[in-house]
């Protein structure tokens, strides 16, 4: 009778916890039709009831913490158009990124060149960054 009765309460308790967790699902998270998370992350596809490893909450509507904290990139290693930067008196500015292909200009000068992307990185390494586009 001990263990029919100990059965009885597990299955009681699991239908309790259950019942909650639906309840605070509906009185916490925004539902779309299919019953899933409206609100996801833009970058990594989180939601409420699936955070990043380690954790994360919103800082944007759809933008979660770990992703704004990863969203500043390395001219240095990501050249995209409108990035300047200079070695010494050697400034160059991104004009267009065509796959792995970088082609810069000199500010106040009309010439431009192209450079592979790994050698446009070995050049900056030793590059100041001067400006970031968005």
């Amino acid at each position: 009778m001990h263990a029919e009765t100990s059965r009885w309460r597990r299955h009681e308790i699991e239908q309790r916890s259950t019942r909650a967790r639906a309840d605070y699902s509906a009185d916490h998270f925004e539902l779309d039709s299919t019953g899933t998370c409206a609100r996801r992350c833009r970058k990594c596809g989180c939601d409420d009831l699936h955070a990043c490893p380690g954790g994360c909450s919103w800082v944007a509507e759809d933008l979660c913490s770990a992703c704004a904290g990863n969203s500043v990139r390395d001219p240095r290693k990501d050249p995209q158009p409108g990035d300047m930067l200079a070695v010494d008196r050697d400034v160059r500015e991104v004009l267009d990124r065509v796959q792995d292909s970088i082609e810069y200009g000199f500010p106040n000068r009309a010439a431009s060149r192209w450079l592979p992307l790994i050698r446009w990185q070995a050049w900056a390494r030793l590059a100041d960054v001067k400006k970031v586009a968005p």
